[in-house]
Formats: structure tokens, sequence, C-alpha cells
């Protein structure tokens, strides 16, 4: 496996590197679409986390910084309005925060299309999907990745972005208390409706008065620092 090279050089090529990134985001995303279908939290799925957190860790270490910086694109949302934006159906809390990320900071008038990753429209901005601009990034998942992308500097939304991304990614990053209560209520949303635009009709509403308990808040956890050093 051409991931053994990780652990026998410090230095690879930016093909190599490339190609890594691709098979390692593509690996990813397979075990996500598994994790939320696993309702007996088999053991496997922790040795397969850690095994990819690993990958990730040692790939990462092989990508001079300032080459990390240059992938990642920065935008303005006045390019990005009136779009037609698509993601993978079933969606969950990634794609759902993400789509209301979407919907209320970057493109107020966007239009959401759910289908399999197979038959995603063409015509459409694609989010959290493989090989998609705005996707997972590194160690970032979808909401993380669109906040720097489009620089938004927001203390209540880097909040949730650490929210989603303890779910989503499901490696205690930040520890998170809310976590494990905000993922039991998206899962029973997805459960209940089986409808993905039901679901970010009522799901949008919960992340409204999620975003304001945090704006309004006087204890916000987070500091912009990090996000300052990405956004400069």
């Amino acid at each position: 496996m051409r991931f053994e090279q990780l652990k026998k050089s410090s230095s690879l090529s930016d093909k190599l590197l490339k190609d890594l990134q691709k098979e390692l985001g593509q690996l990813t995303y397979q075990f996500q679409e598994t994790s939320e279908t696993d309702y007996f939290h088999s053991p496997m799925a922790q040795e397969v986390k850690h095994k990819l957190s690993i990958l990730n860790k040692g790939l990462l270490s092989n990508i001079p910084t300032d080459s990390a910086d240059k992938l990642l694109v920065k935008h303005n949302p006045k390019d990005f309005q009136k779009k037609k934006w698509a993601t993978r159906k079933n969606i969950h809390i990634d794609r759902l925060c993400s789509a209301w990320l979407i919907k209320r900071f970057i493109d107020k008038a966007a239009q959401f299309e759910f289908a399999p990753e197979n038959s995603l429209p063409k015509d459409a901005l694609l989010f959290d999907v493989f090989g998609s601009e705005f996707g997972h990034r590194g160690e970032d998942c979808t909401f993380e990745t669109l906040l720097k992308i489009f620089q938004i500097r927001d203390k209540a939304l880097l909040n949730i972005s650490e929210i989603v991304h303890d779910i989503d990614l499901k490696d205690k990053k930040f520890n998170r208390p809310e976590a494990k209560g905000i993922d039991i209520i998206v899962r029973s949303l997805s459960k209940y409706f089986n409808n993905d635009n039901k679901v970010c009709e009522i799901g949008f509403l919960l992340l409204d008065g999620l975003y304001y308990y945090f704006k309004t808040s006087r204890n916000i956890q987070v500091n912009l620092k990090a996000f300052d050093e990405v956004a400069k």
C-alpha cells in the first residue's frame, strides 16, 4: 500500500502527496457513510477511525505549511449568490450544518438538491462530497472548511464548528459537551422525517437557536487566533 511510504520518507513528491490525499479522502468519506448507519457501534469502527487519523497526521506532516495554505483558495460570498448547491442525500450533522451556514451566511437565496453521490447535478456547487472544493480538508470537516474559505470570522459559528467537528469526525478534538445531545437530535430528525428538505427546515430553526445562544452567551469558549492565522 502506498501509504506505507509515509513511514519511510520525510519528503514525498507533489504528485504522490496529491494521490495520497485523494485516496485518503475517499476512504474517509466511505467510513463516514458507513458510520452513519452503524447503529450497533461496531468495535472495528474505532480501530478504522484510529488508523485513518494516523494516516491523516502522517500525510499532513509531509505537506509544507505554505503549500497547505495555497491549497485553500479564499472566496468572497458576494461571488456565490443565487446558486444551486448539492450534496449527498440522507444528510447528517456536517451536511445539515453546512447547508445552514451557506443559507444564512454565504448565499441567502441558495437552492439545495440532495441526491445519491453518483447522480448529483453537474450544474450545482457540490459540498461535503468527495473531491469537491467545499469538503473535508486535512483535519477539518466541511463546515470548518466553509468558514475558512469564505473567511467568516464569528465566535458563535466557531463554537458550532467545534461541535460539528466532534460529531462528524468522532475524534473528541474539542470535547464539546453539546456534541452527544445534538448528534441524537439530528439523527432523530433524519429518522423521523426521512426527507432531507424537511430535516433542513426543522434543523435550520434549531441551528438558528443554537447560534443565538452562542451569540448572546458570555461564556464563549473559543478564541479566534487559529482562525486568524488561516484567514490572513
